[in-house]
């Protein structure tokens, strides 16, 4: 299967899986499995903006090779250095961004060296938005340079809206569970 047929049949998974799935938690985790699983990138992760002063990324789902990455990363969504990767940048800007060499890119020197060990060449960080602003972000990582031209970003930002939306109503079905107080 040609790189744009595998990543429109990981949208059309997701798409059906997305519907299904009963709690956030459930659908971060699910998200994280479809991307590895049926998109064949080799790690993603589900990060949560925190609110706190080193504006930190909870890491909240995840899935493919990953070998403690995340855990060394200390990736945050500030202006700063542990802020200027694509996860970073994508919470903090609300748009998409791409990182296609991590060899070259200046962006990603702070973790160069725990990618490249783990062959990450390229990473994707899609936003995660509700009507208050941008709350997450997807982080995918491919084997090979140059993995996220134009049609494979697009097919990505629409699973992005995709699992916003999941969201926002799994959010809203749980607030309505809640018994009413008199």
């Amino acid at each position: 299967m040609t790189t744009p047929d595998r990543v429109q049949a990981m949208l059309d998974t997701a798409e059906m899986e997305i519907a299904q799935a009963a709690s956030v938690r459930e659908l971060y985790e699910v998200t994280c499995q479809i991307l590895v699983g049926v998109g064949g990138y080799c790690m993603a992760w589900i990060g949560l903006a925190e609110h706190n002063t080193r504006r930190s990324v909870l890491v909240v789902a995840r899935a493919g090779y990953e070998s403690g990455y995340l855990a060394t990363a200390d990736i945050t969504w500030a202006n700063d250095a542990g802020g200027l990767g694509p996860t970073g940048r994508a919470l903090r800007e609300g748009c998409v961004q791409v990182n296609n060499n991590t060899t070259r890119a200046p962006e990603m020197a702070l973790w160069r060296e725990g990618a490249l060990a783990r062959g990450y060449a390229a990473s994707i960080a899609i936003p995660l938005t509700a009507a208050h602003g941008t709350f997450g972000t997807i982080t995918a990582y491919a084997r090979r340079v140059d993995a996220f031209g134009p049609r494979e970003v697009n097919i990505l930002r629409q699973l992005g809206a995709l699992v916003s939306a999941a969201v926002i109503r799994l959010r809203r079905q749980a607030r309505e569970a809640l018994p009413h107080r008199p």
